[in-house]
């Protein structure tokens, strides 16, 4: 039987009771924490960041600034001061005559944001799963068995909140706290190639099996295997969206190359 084949068989066994964002550590796309008070643009700048880390606004899409001004009820100042910081983030590429475009999948950035995270994530594995106790355990199971779930419905959004969440369970073992937050910088920046591969082919399926390894050797207490096993899984991940950069695609939150809908973005070639 297949990894997603028995996780089917395990969902339709068990009741999963119903998880809400405050059961996660955090939630895709945000970072520290919402503030009590944003000015304008930090509320368009945090806006836009979290559609683009989700791929509502998918790689290579146009931005109309009128229409975005429009949408988030915001003036061009703010929405200029948020597209600056957004390009500083290497999210958004802007353009002269002030055009912009969601950054597409990008060989430098790739490679650049998986070699740090394979430096980071490894040491955090090898050092944090040999200290989880039984109620990290539990939660790592139960992780496991929502990420089977979202696979089987396709969401891959969700898919992604699980996976960050699942790694930091991990990591958060170690007691390495600026090490963890400078890895939530990096998921920060890669969460939407993270959702691109899920979503490509059997990305979502091939890493929930070598999660479930991660998980075993983690129960071994094999530091040295968890990191290898780590570090395979981000190298995977690194090369699938190597790829995809090759060939040119737009992967959006649904999972197909295409442009992305909605009344925020125009595609290049219209």
């Amino acid at each position: 039987m297949s990894v997603i084949g028995g996780f089917r068989y395990w969902i339709k066994s068990c009741r999963l009771p119903a998880m809400t964002p405050s059961d996660l550590p955090f939630s895709a796309g945000e970072s520290a924490g919402a503030r009590a008070f944003q000015t304008k643009a930090e509320f368009a700048y945090q806006r836009l960041r979290e559609l683009v880390l989700t791929g509502e606004l998918a790689p290579g899409a146009r931005l109309d600034q009128d229409q975005l001004a429009e949408s988030l009820a915001v003036s061009r100042m703010p929405l200029r001061q948020a597209l600056l910081k957004l390009e500083s983030d290497g999210l958004i590429q802007l353009r002269p005559h002030h055009s912009a475009i969601v950054a597409p999948l990008s060989h430098n950035a790739i490679e650049e944001l998986y070699a740090m995270r394979r430096a980071l994530e490894g040491m955090l594995a090898a050092a944090g799963g040999d200290k989880l106790d039984d109620r990290a355990f539990a939660t790592l199971d139960a992780l496991l068995g929502y990420m089977a779930a979202a696979t089987v419905a396709a969401d891959w959004r969700r898919f992604v909140t699980l996976d960050r969440a699942f790694h930091r369970t991990i990591y958060e073992g170690s007691g390495y706290s600026r090490a963890v937050a400078e890895v939530e910088r990096l998921r920060d920046a890669s969460d939407r190639y993270i959702l691109a591969f899920a979503s490509y082919r059997d990305g979502a399926s091939s890493s929930l099996s070598e999660h479930d390894a991660i998980l075993n050797a983690c129960r071994r207490r094999d530091a040295e295997e968890v990191r290898a096993l780590t570090d395979a899984h981000i190298a995977r991940g690194a090369t699938v969206m190597l790829q995809l950069a090759d060939e040119g695609a737009t992967v959006g939150a649904d999972g197909a190359a295409a442009q992305t809908d909605g009344d925020l973005t125009r595609d290049d070639s219209a």
